[in-house]
């Protein structure tokens, strides 16, 4: 099933970039590599996706998939530096326009009031000039949990497009989308090889403003609570202990506001 899954995927990628007969060759020695991967062969697995970006460096597929590699091979280091090279690659940019990448939000949940935890975020991350409070690296996973939907619901203020939203008994859309009821942020920051997390989770519905600071920090909790109520599993590339530390408590002291 798994090898399915990947063949499709290719095809996926074909079907958007130029098929050159280079480009093919590459992705049938990417195949050939995601196979040892999976029969436990790390070395080799590593040393033919390395040969590919030798004369591909702007392969997008083996970059990924090294970095995968370097992981399973215990190289935590090495697995980190590929995927943040992997940042300035338009194809990552390029799936953030994905479908699969949207959820259907209350208009006045998302703007003023989901606003402020993405510009709390942006913050951290050095993109407001007179903040000067930033981490060196900053790692965000952020969306809509759908272990718990927004069920039965019709909204007292109309949306973006002048319509009352609203859902099914199962929570879904008139258009057939899956309706969180919660939304949820975790944050992994590291400086200097200090490393520290916190989680946010908020109900999603209709606001009249913008949340305060207070009230910012009354949705924070640690990453172990978030994922105990969202069921994901975060920053699992983490070494276990360290892992086991960062997620198992939350100090909004250790926190720039």
């Amino acid at each position: 099933m798994q090898k399915k899954i990947l063949l499709a995927l290719i095809a996926l990628t074909f079907a958007f970039a130029p098929a050159t007969a280079e480009r093919i060759k590459h992705e049938d020695k990417i195949i050939e590599a995601i196979t040892l991967m999976d029969e436990g062969k790390y070395a080799p697995s590593i040393r033919i996706l390395r040969d590919v970006l030798a004369t591909d460096s702007t392969n997008y597929h083996a970059r990924y998939e090294l970095g995968y590699a370097y992981y399973l091979a215990g190289n935590y280091r090495q697995s980190a530096a590929m995927y943040e090279l992997l940042v300035d690659y338009p194809e990552a940019n390029d799936q953030t326009f994905y479908f699969s990448n949207m959820s259907p939000m209350i208009h006045s949940f998302n703007s003023p009031y989901w606003a402020e935890f993405e510009e709390q975020v942006r913050k951290w991350g050095g993109a407001e000039k007179d903040f000067t409070t930033t981490y060196s690296k900053l790692y965000v996973v952020k969306g809509g949990a759908l272990n718990e939907l927004l069920v039965s619901y019709t909204g007292q203020k109309n949306g973006g497009d002048n319509i009352k939203p609203t859902t099914d008994a199962n929570g879904f859309t008139k258009g057939g989308l899956a309706c969180p009821k919660y939304y949820f942020m975790a944050v992994l920051s590291e400086t200097d090889g200090a490393y520290h997390a916190i989680g946010f989770r908020v109900e999603h519905k209709e606001y009249s403003k913008a949340p305060t600071l207070e009230e910012l920090k009354a949705s924070a909790l640690s990453i172990d609570e978030l994922e105990e109520k969202t069921g994901i599993d975060f920053f699992c590339n983490l070494p276990d202990d360290l892992e086991n530390t960062v997620e198992s408590s939350m100090n909004l002291d250790d926190w720039a506001w």
